[in-house]
Formats: C-alpha cells, structure tokens, sequence
C-alpha cells in the first residue's frame, strides 16, 4: 500500500483511526513522509451479500460459544444489517456454512502438523507421574510437575488427543504456556490410572525472550481494528 499523495508504502503502524460510513468502514492512514491522508474502504457488501471478511469474523464469532470477539466492535445498525441478510440470504448462509466447514478442516491439518513437528523436537520422558504431581480436570489433566516446574494446563491448550481403545490408553498432547506466553509442549499417556509423561519440549530462553519482544512490539502499536480487513480491502 502507498501513500496517495508522494508513493511512500504505508504500513499497519501508519494506521491513524478507523470510521463508519453507512455500509462502510473506512480506515485512514497517516503519510509519515508528507502527513497526507491515504483511505481505505472496507465494504460490509459487495454484489449484494456479505463481504467476505466479515463473513469470516461471524464464523470466528460462533467458534467460541456464541460469545461475540471480532463483531462487537461493529455499530449496533451495521450489526443487525448483517445478521438480518444472513437470515434471509441462502446464498451467504451457504457460504458461511463452507467457510466453518474450511475452518474445522484446516484446523484439523493444524494439529497434525503441530503433532509431528512436537514428535522431531520433543525429548523422550516416560515417567509414571506420583499422585502429587498432577492434578486431573475431568477430560486430562490441568497441572504437572517436571523438574521441578509446575506447569498448569487448560481444556484450550490440548491440541491432539489419541485413543486407543483395544490398549485402553489415551494420549493427550498439551501447549504449555507460563504467564501467558507458549513455552512447548508436552505429551501424557492415560492408562488405566496411571499418568505417564511420555515427551516434553520446552523453548530455550532466548527463544521465548525473542518472542516475547516481538508479541510486545505488536501490541504497543495500539491498532484498534482487524488487520485482515485492512490486508483484503488493499
């Protein structure tokens, strides 16, 4: 993207403010060569349905059970706008229903690329865990103890989960996070009532540091809207 008035490229960090006009939000972008204003338009319809970034957002929306994270920020009369034409339009509703369907698939090939890059990484453990050393939420597990380490877990971090019934056993895979950063993962076997921790990989030091920097950057650069919209509007 360049600047509308000398060509300098604009960037996400140039952004200035977002706007709602009508069917329409506009974002504007600050020049800081020349200061000028460059504007783009993200249109809530395009051919009569319903763009396809926000179609995305509302597949987002129903993912996490029904709690709205990328609509609410959208004006109460461009909302009901939105849901209004997705009642009424097959055509949206059918896209929508493949865009979750894409979702769920891709998802799927996610976790299985996530499984085999943690299995080439991953040191072998194989450690029948005591009683006092994890703890069991239902479904798996919510805390561990390696080395040490409390590690604590939530239904949201387990990525793969295997079971085989003919071993009655159960494999649970887990991202590990500590003060809400992913420092590895790690793999438990489930049988009978033994826990079994049977891989672990943990990030260096400097790896985390390195990532952490880069996750602050993103966030003091205070931009208030989806920056997928803005990339499709370009």
């Amino acid at each position: 993207m360049e600047c509308s008035n000398c060509g300098k490229s604009l960037s996400l960090q140039d952004a200035n403010r977002n706007e709602w006009q009508d069917e329409a939000e506009v974002f504007v972008f600050v020049c800081p060569g020349c200061s000028a204003e460059t504007k783009i338009i993200a249109r809530l319809f395009e051919s009569g349905h319903i763009s396809s970034q926000y179609l995305e957002m509302i597949v987002l929306d129903t993912e996490d059970q029904g709690k709205e994270k990328y609509l609410d920020y959208i004006p109460g009369n461009q909302k009901q706008k939105l849901i209004k034409h997705l009642a009424s339009c097959e055509f949206c509703s059918d896209k929508l229903e493949r865009l979750r369907l894409n979702r769920i698939a891709n998802s799927i090939e996610f976790k299985e690329a996530t499984y085999s890059f943690f299995l080439t990484q991953a040191k072998e453990v194989y450690k029948v865990l005591q009683i006092d050393e994890f703890k069991k939420n239902g479904i798996g597990l919510k805390l561990f103890v390696f080395e040490g380490v409390s590690y604590q877990m939530t239904k949201d971090d387990l990525f793969y989960n295997i079971v085989n019934d003919k071993k009655r056993s159960q494999c649970l895979c887990y991202i590990l996070e500590k003060d809400s950063h992913n420092v590895g993962m790690v793999s438990f076997i489930m049988l009978n009532d033994k826990v079994i921790l049977e891989k672990i990989w943990l990030k260096s030091s400097q790896r985390i540091l390195k990532e952490k920097k880069f996750l602050d950057n993103l966030k003091n650069s205070e931009l208030e809207f989806l920056t997928d919209i803005v990339r499709k509007s370009c």
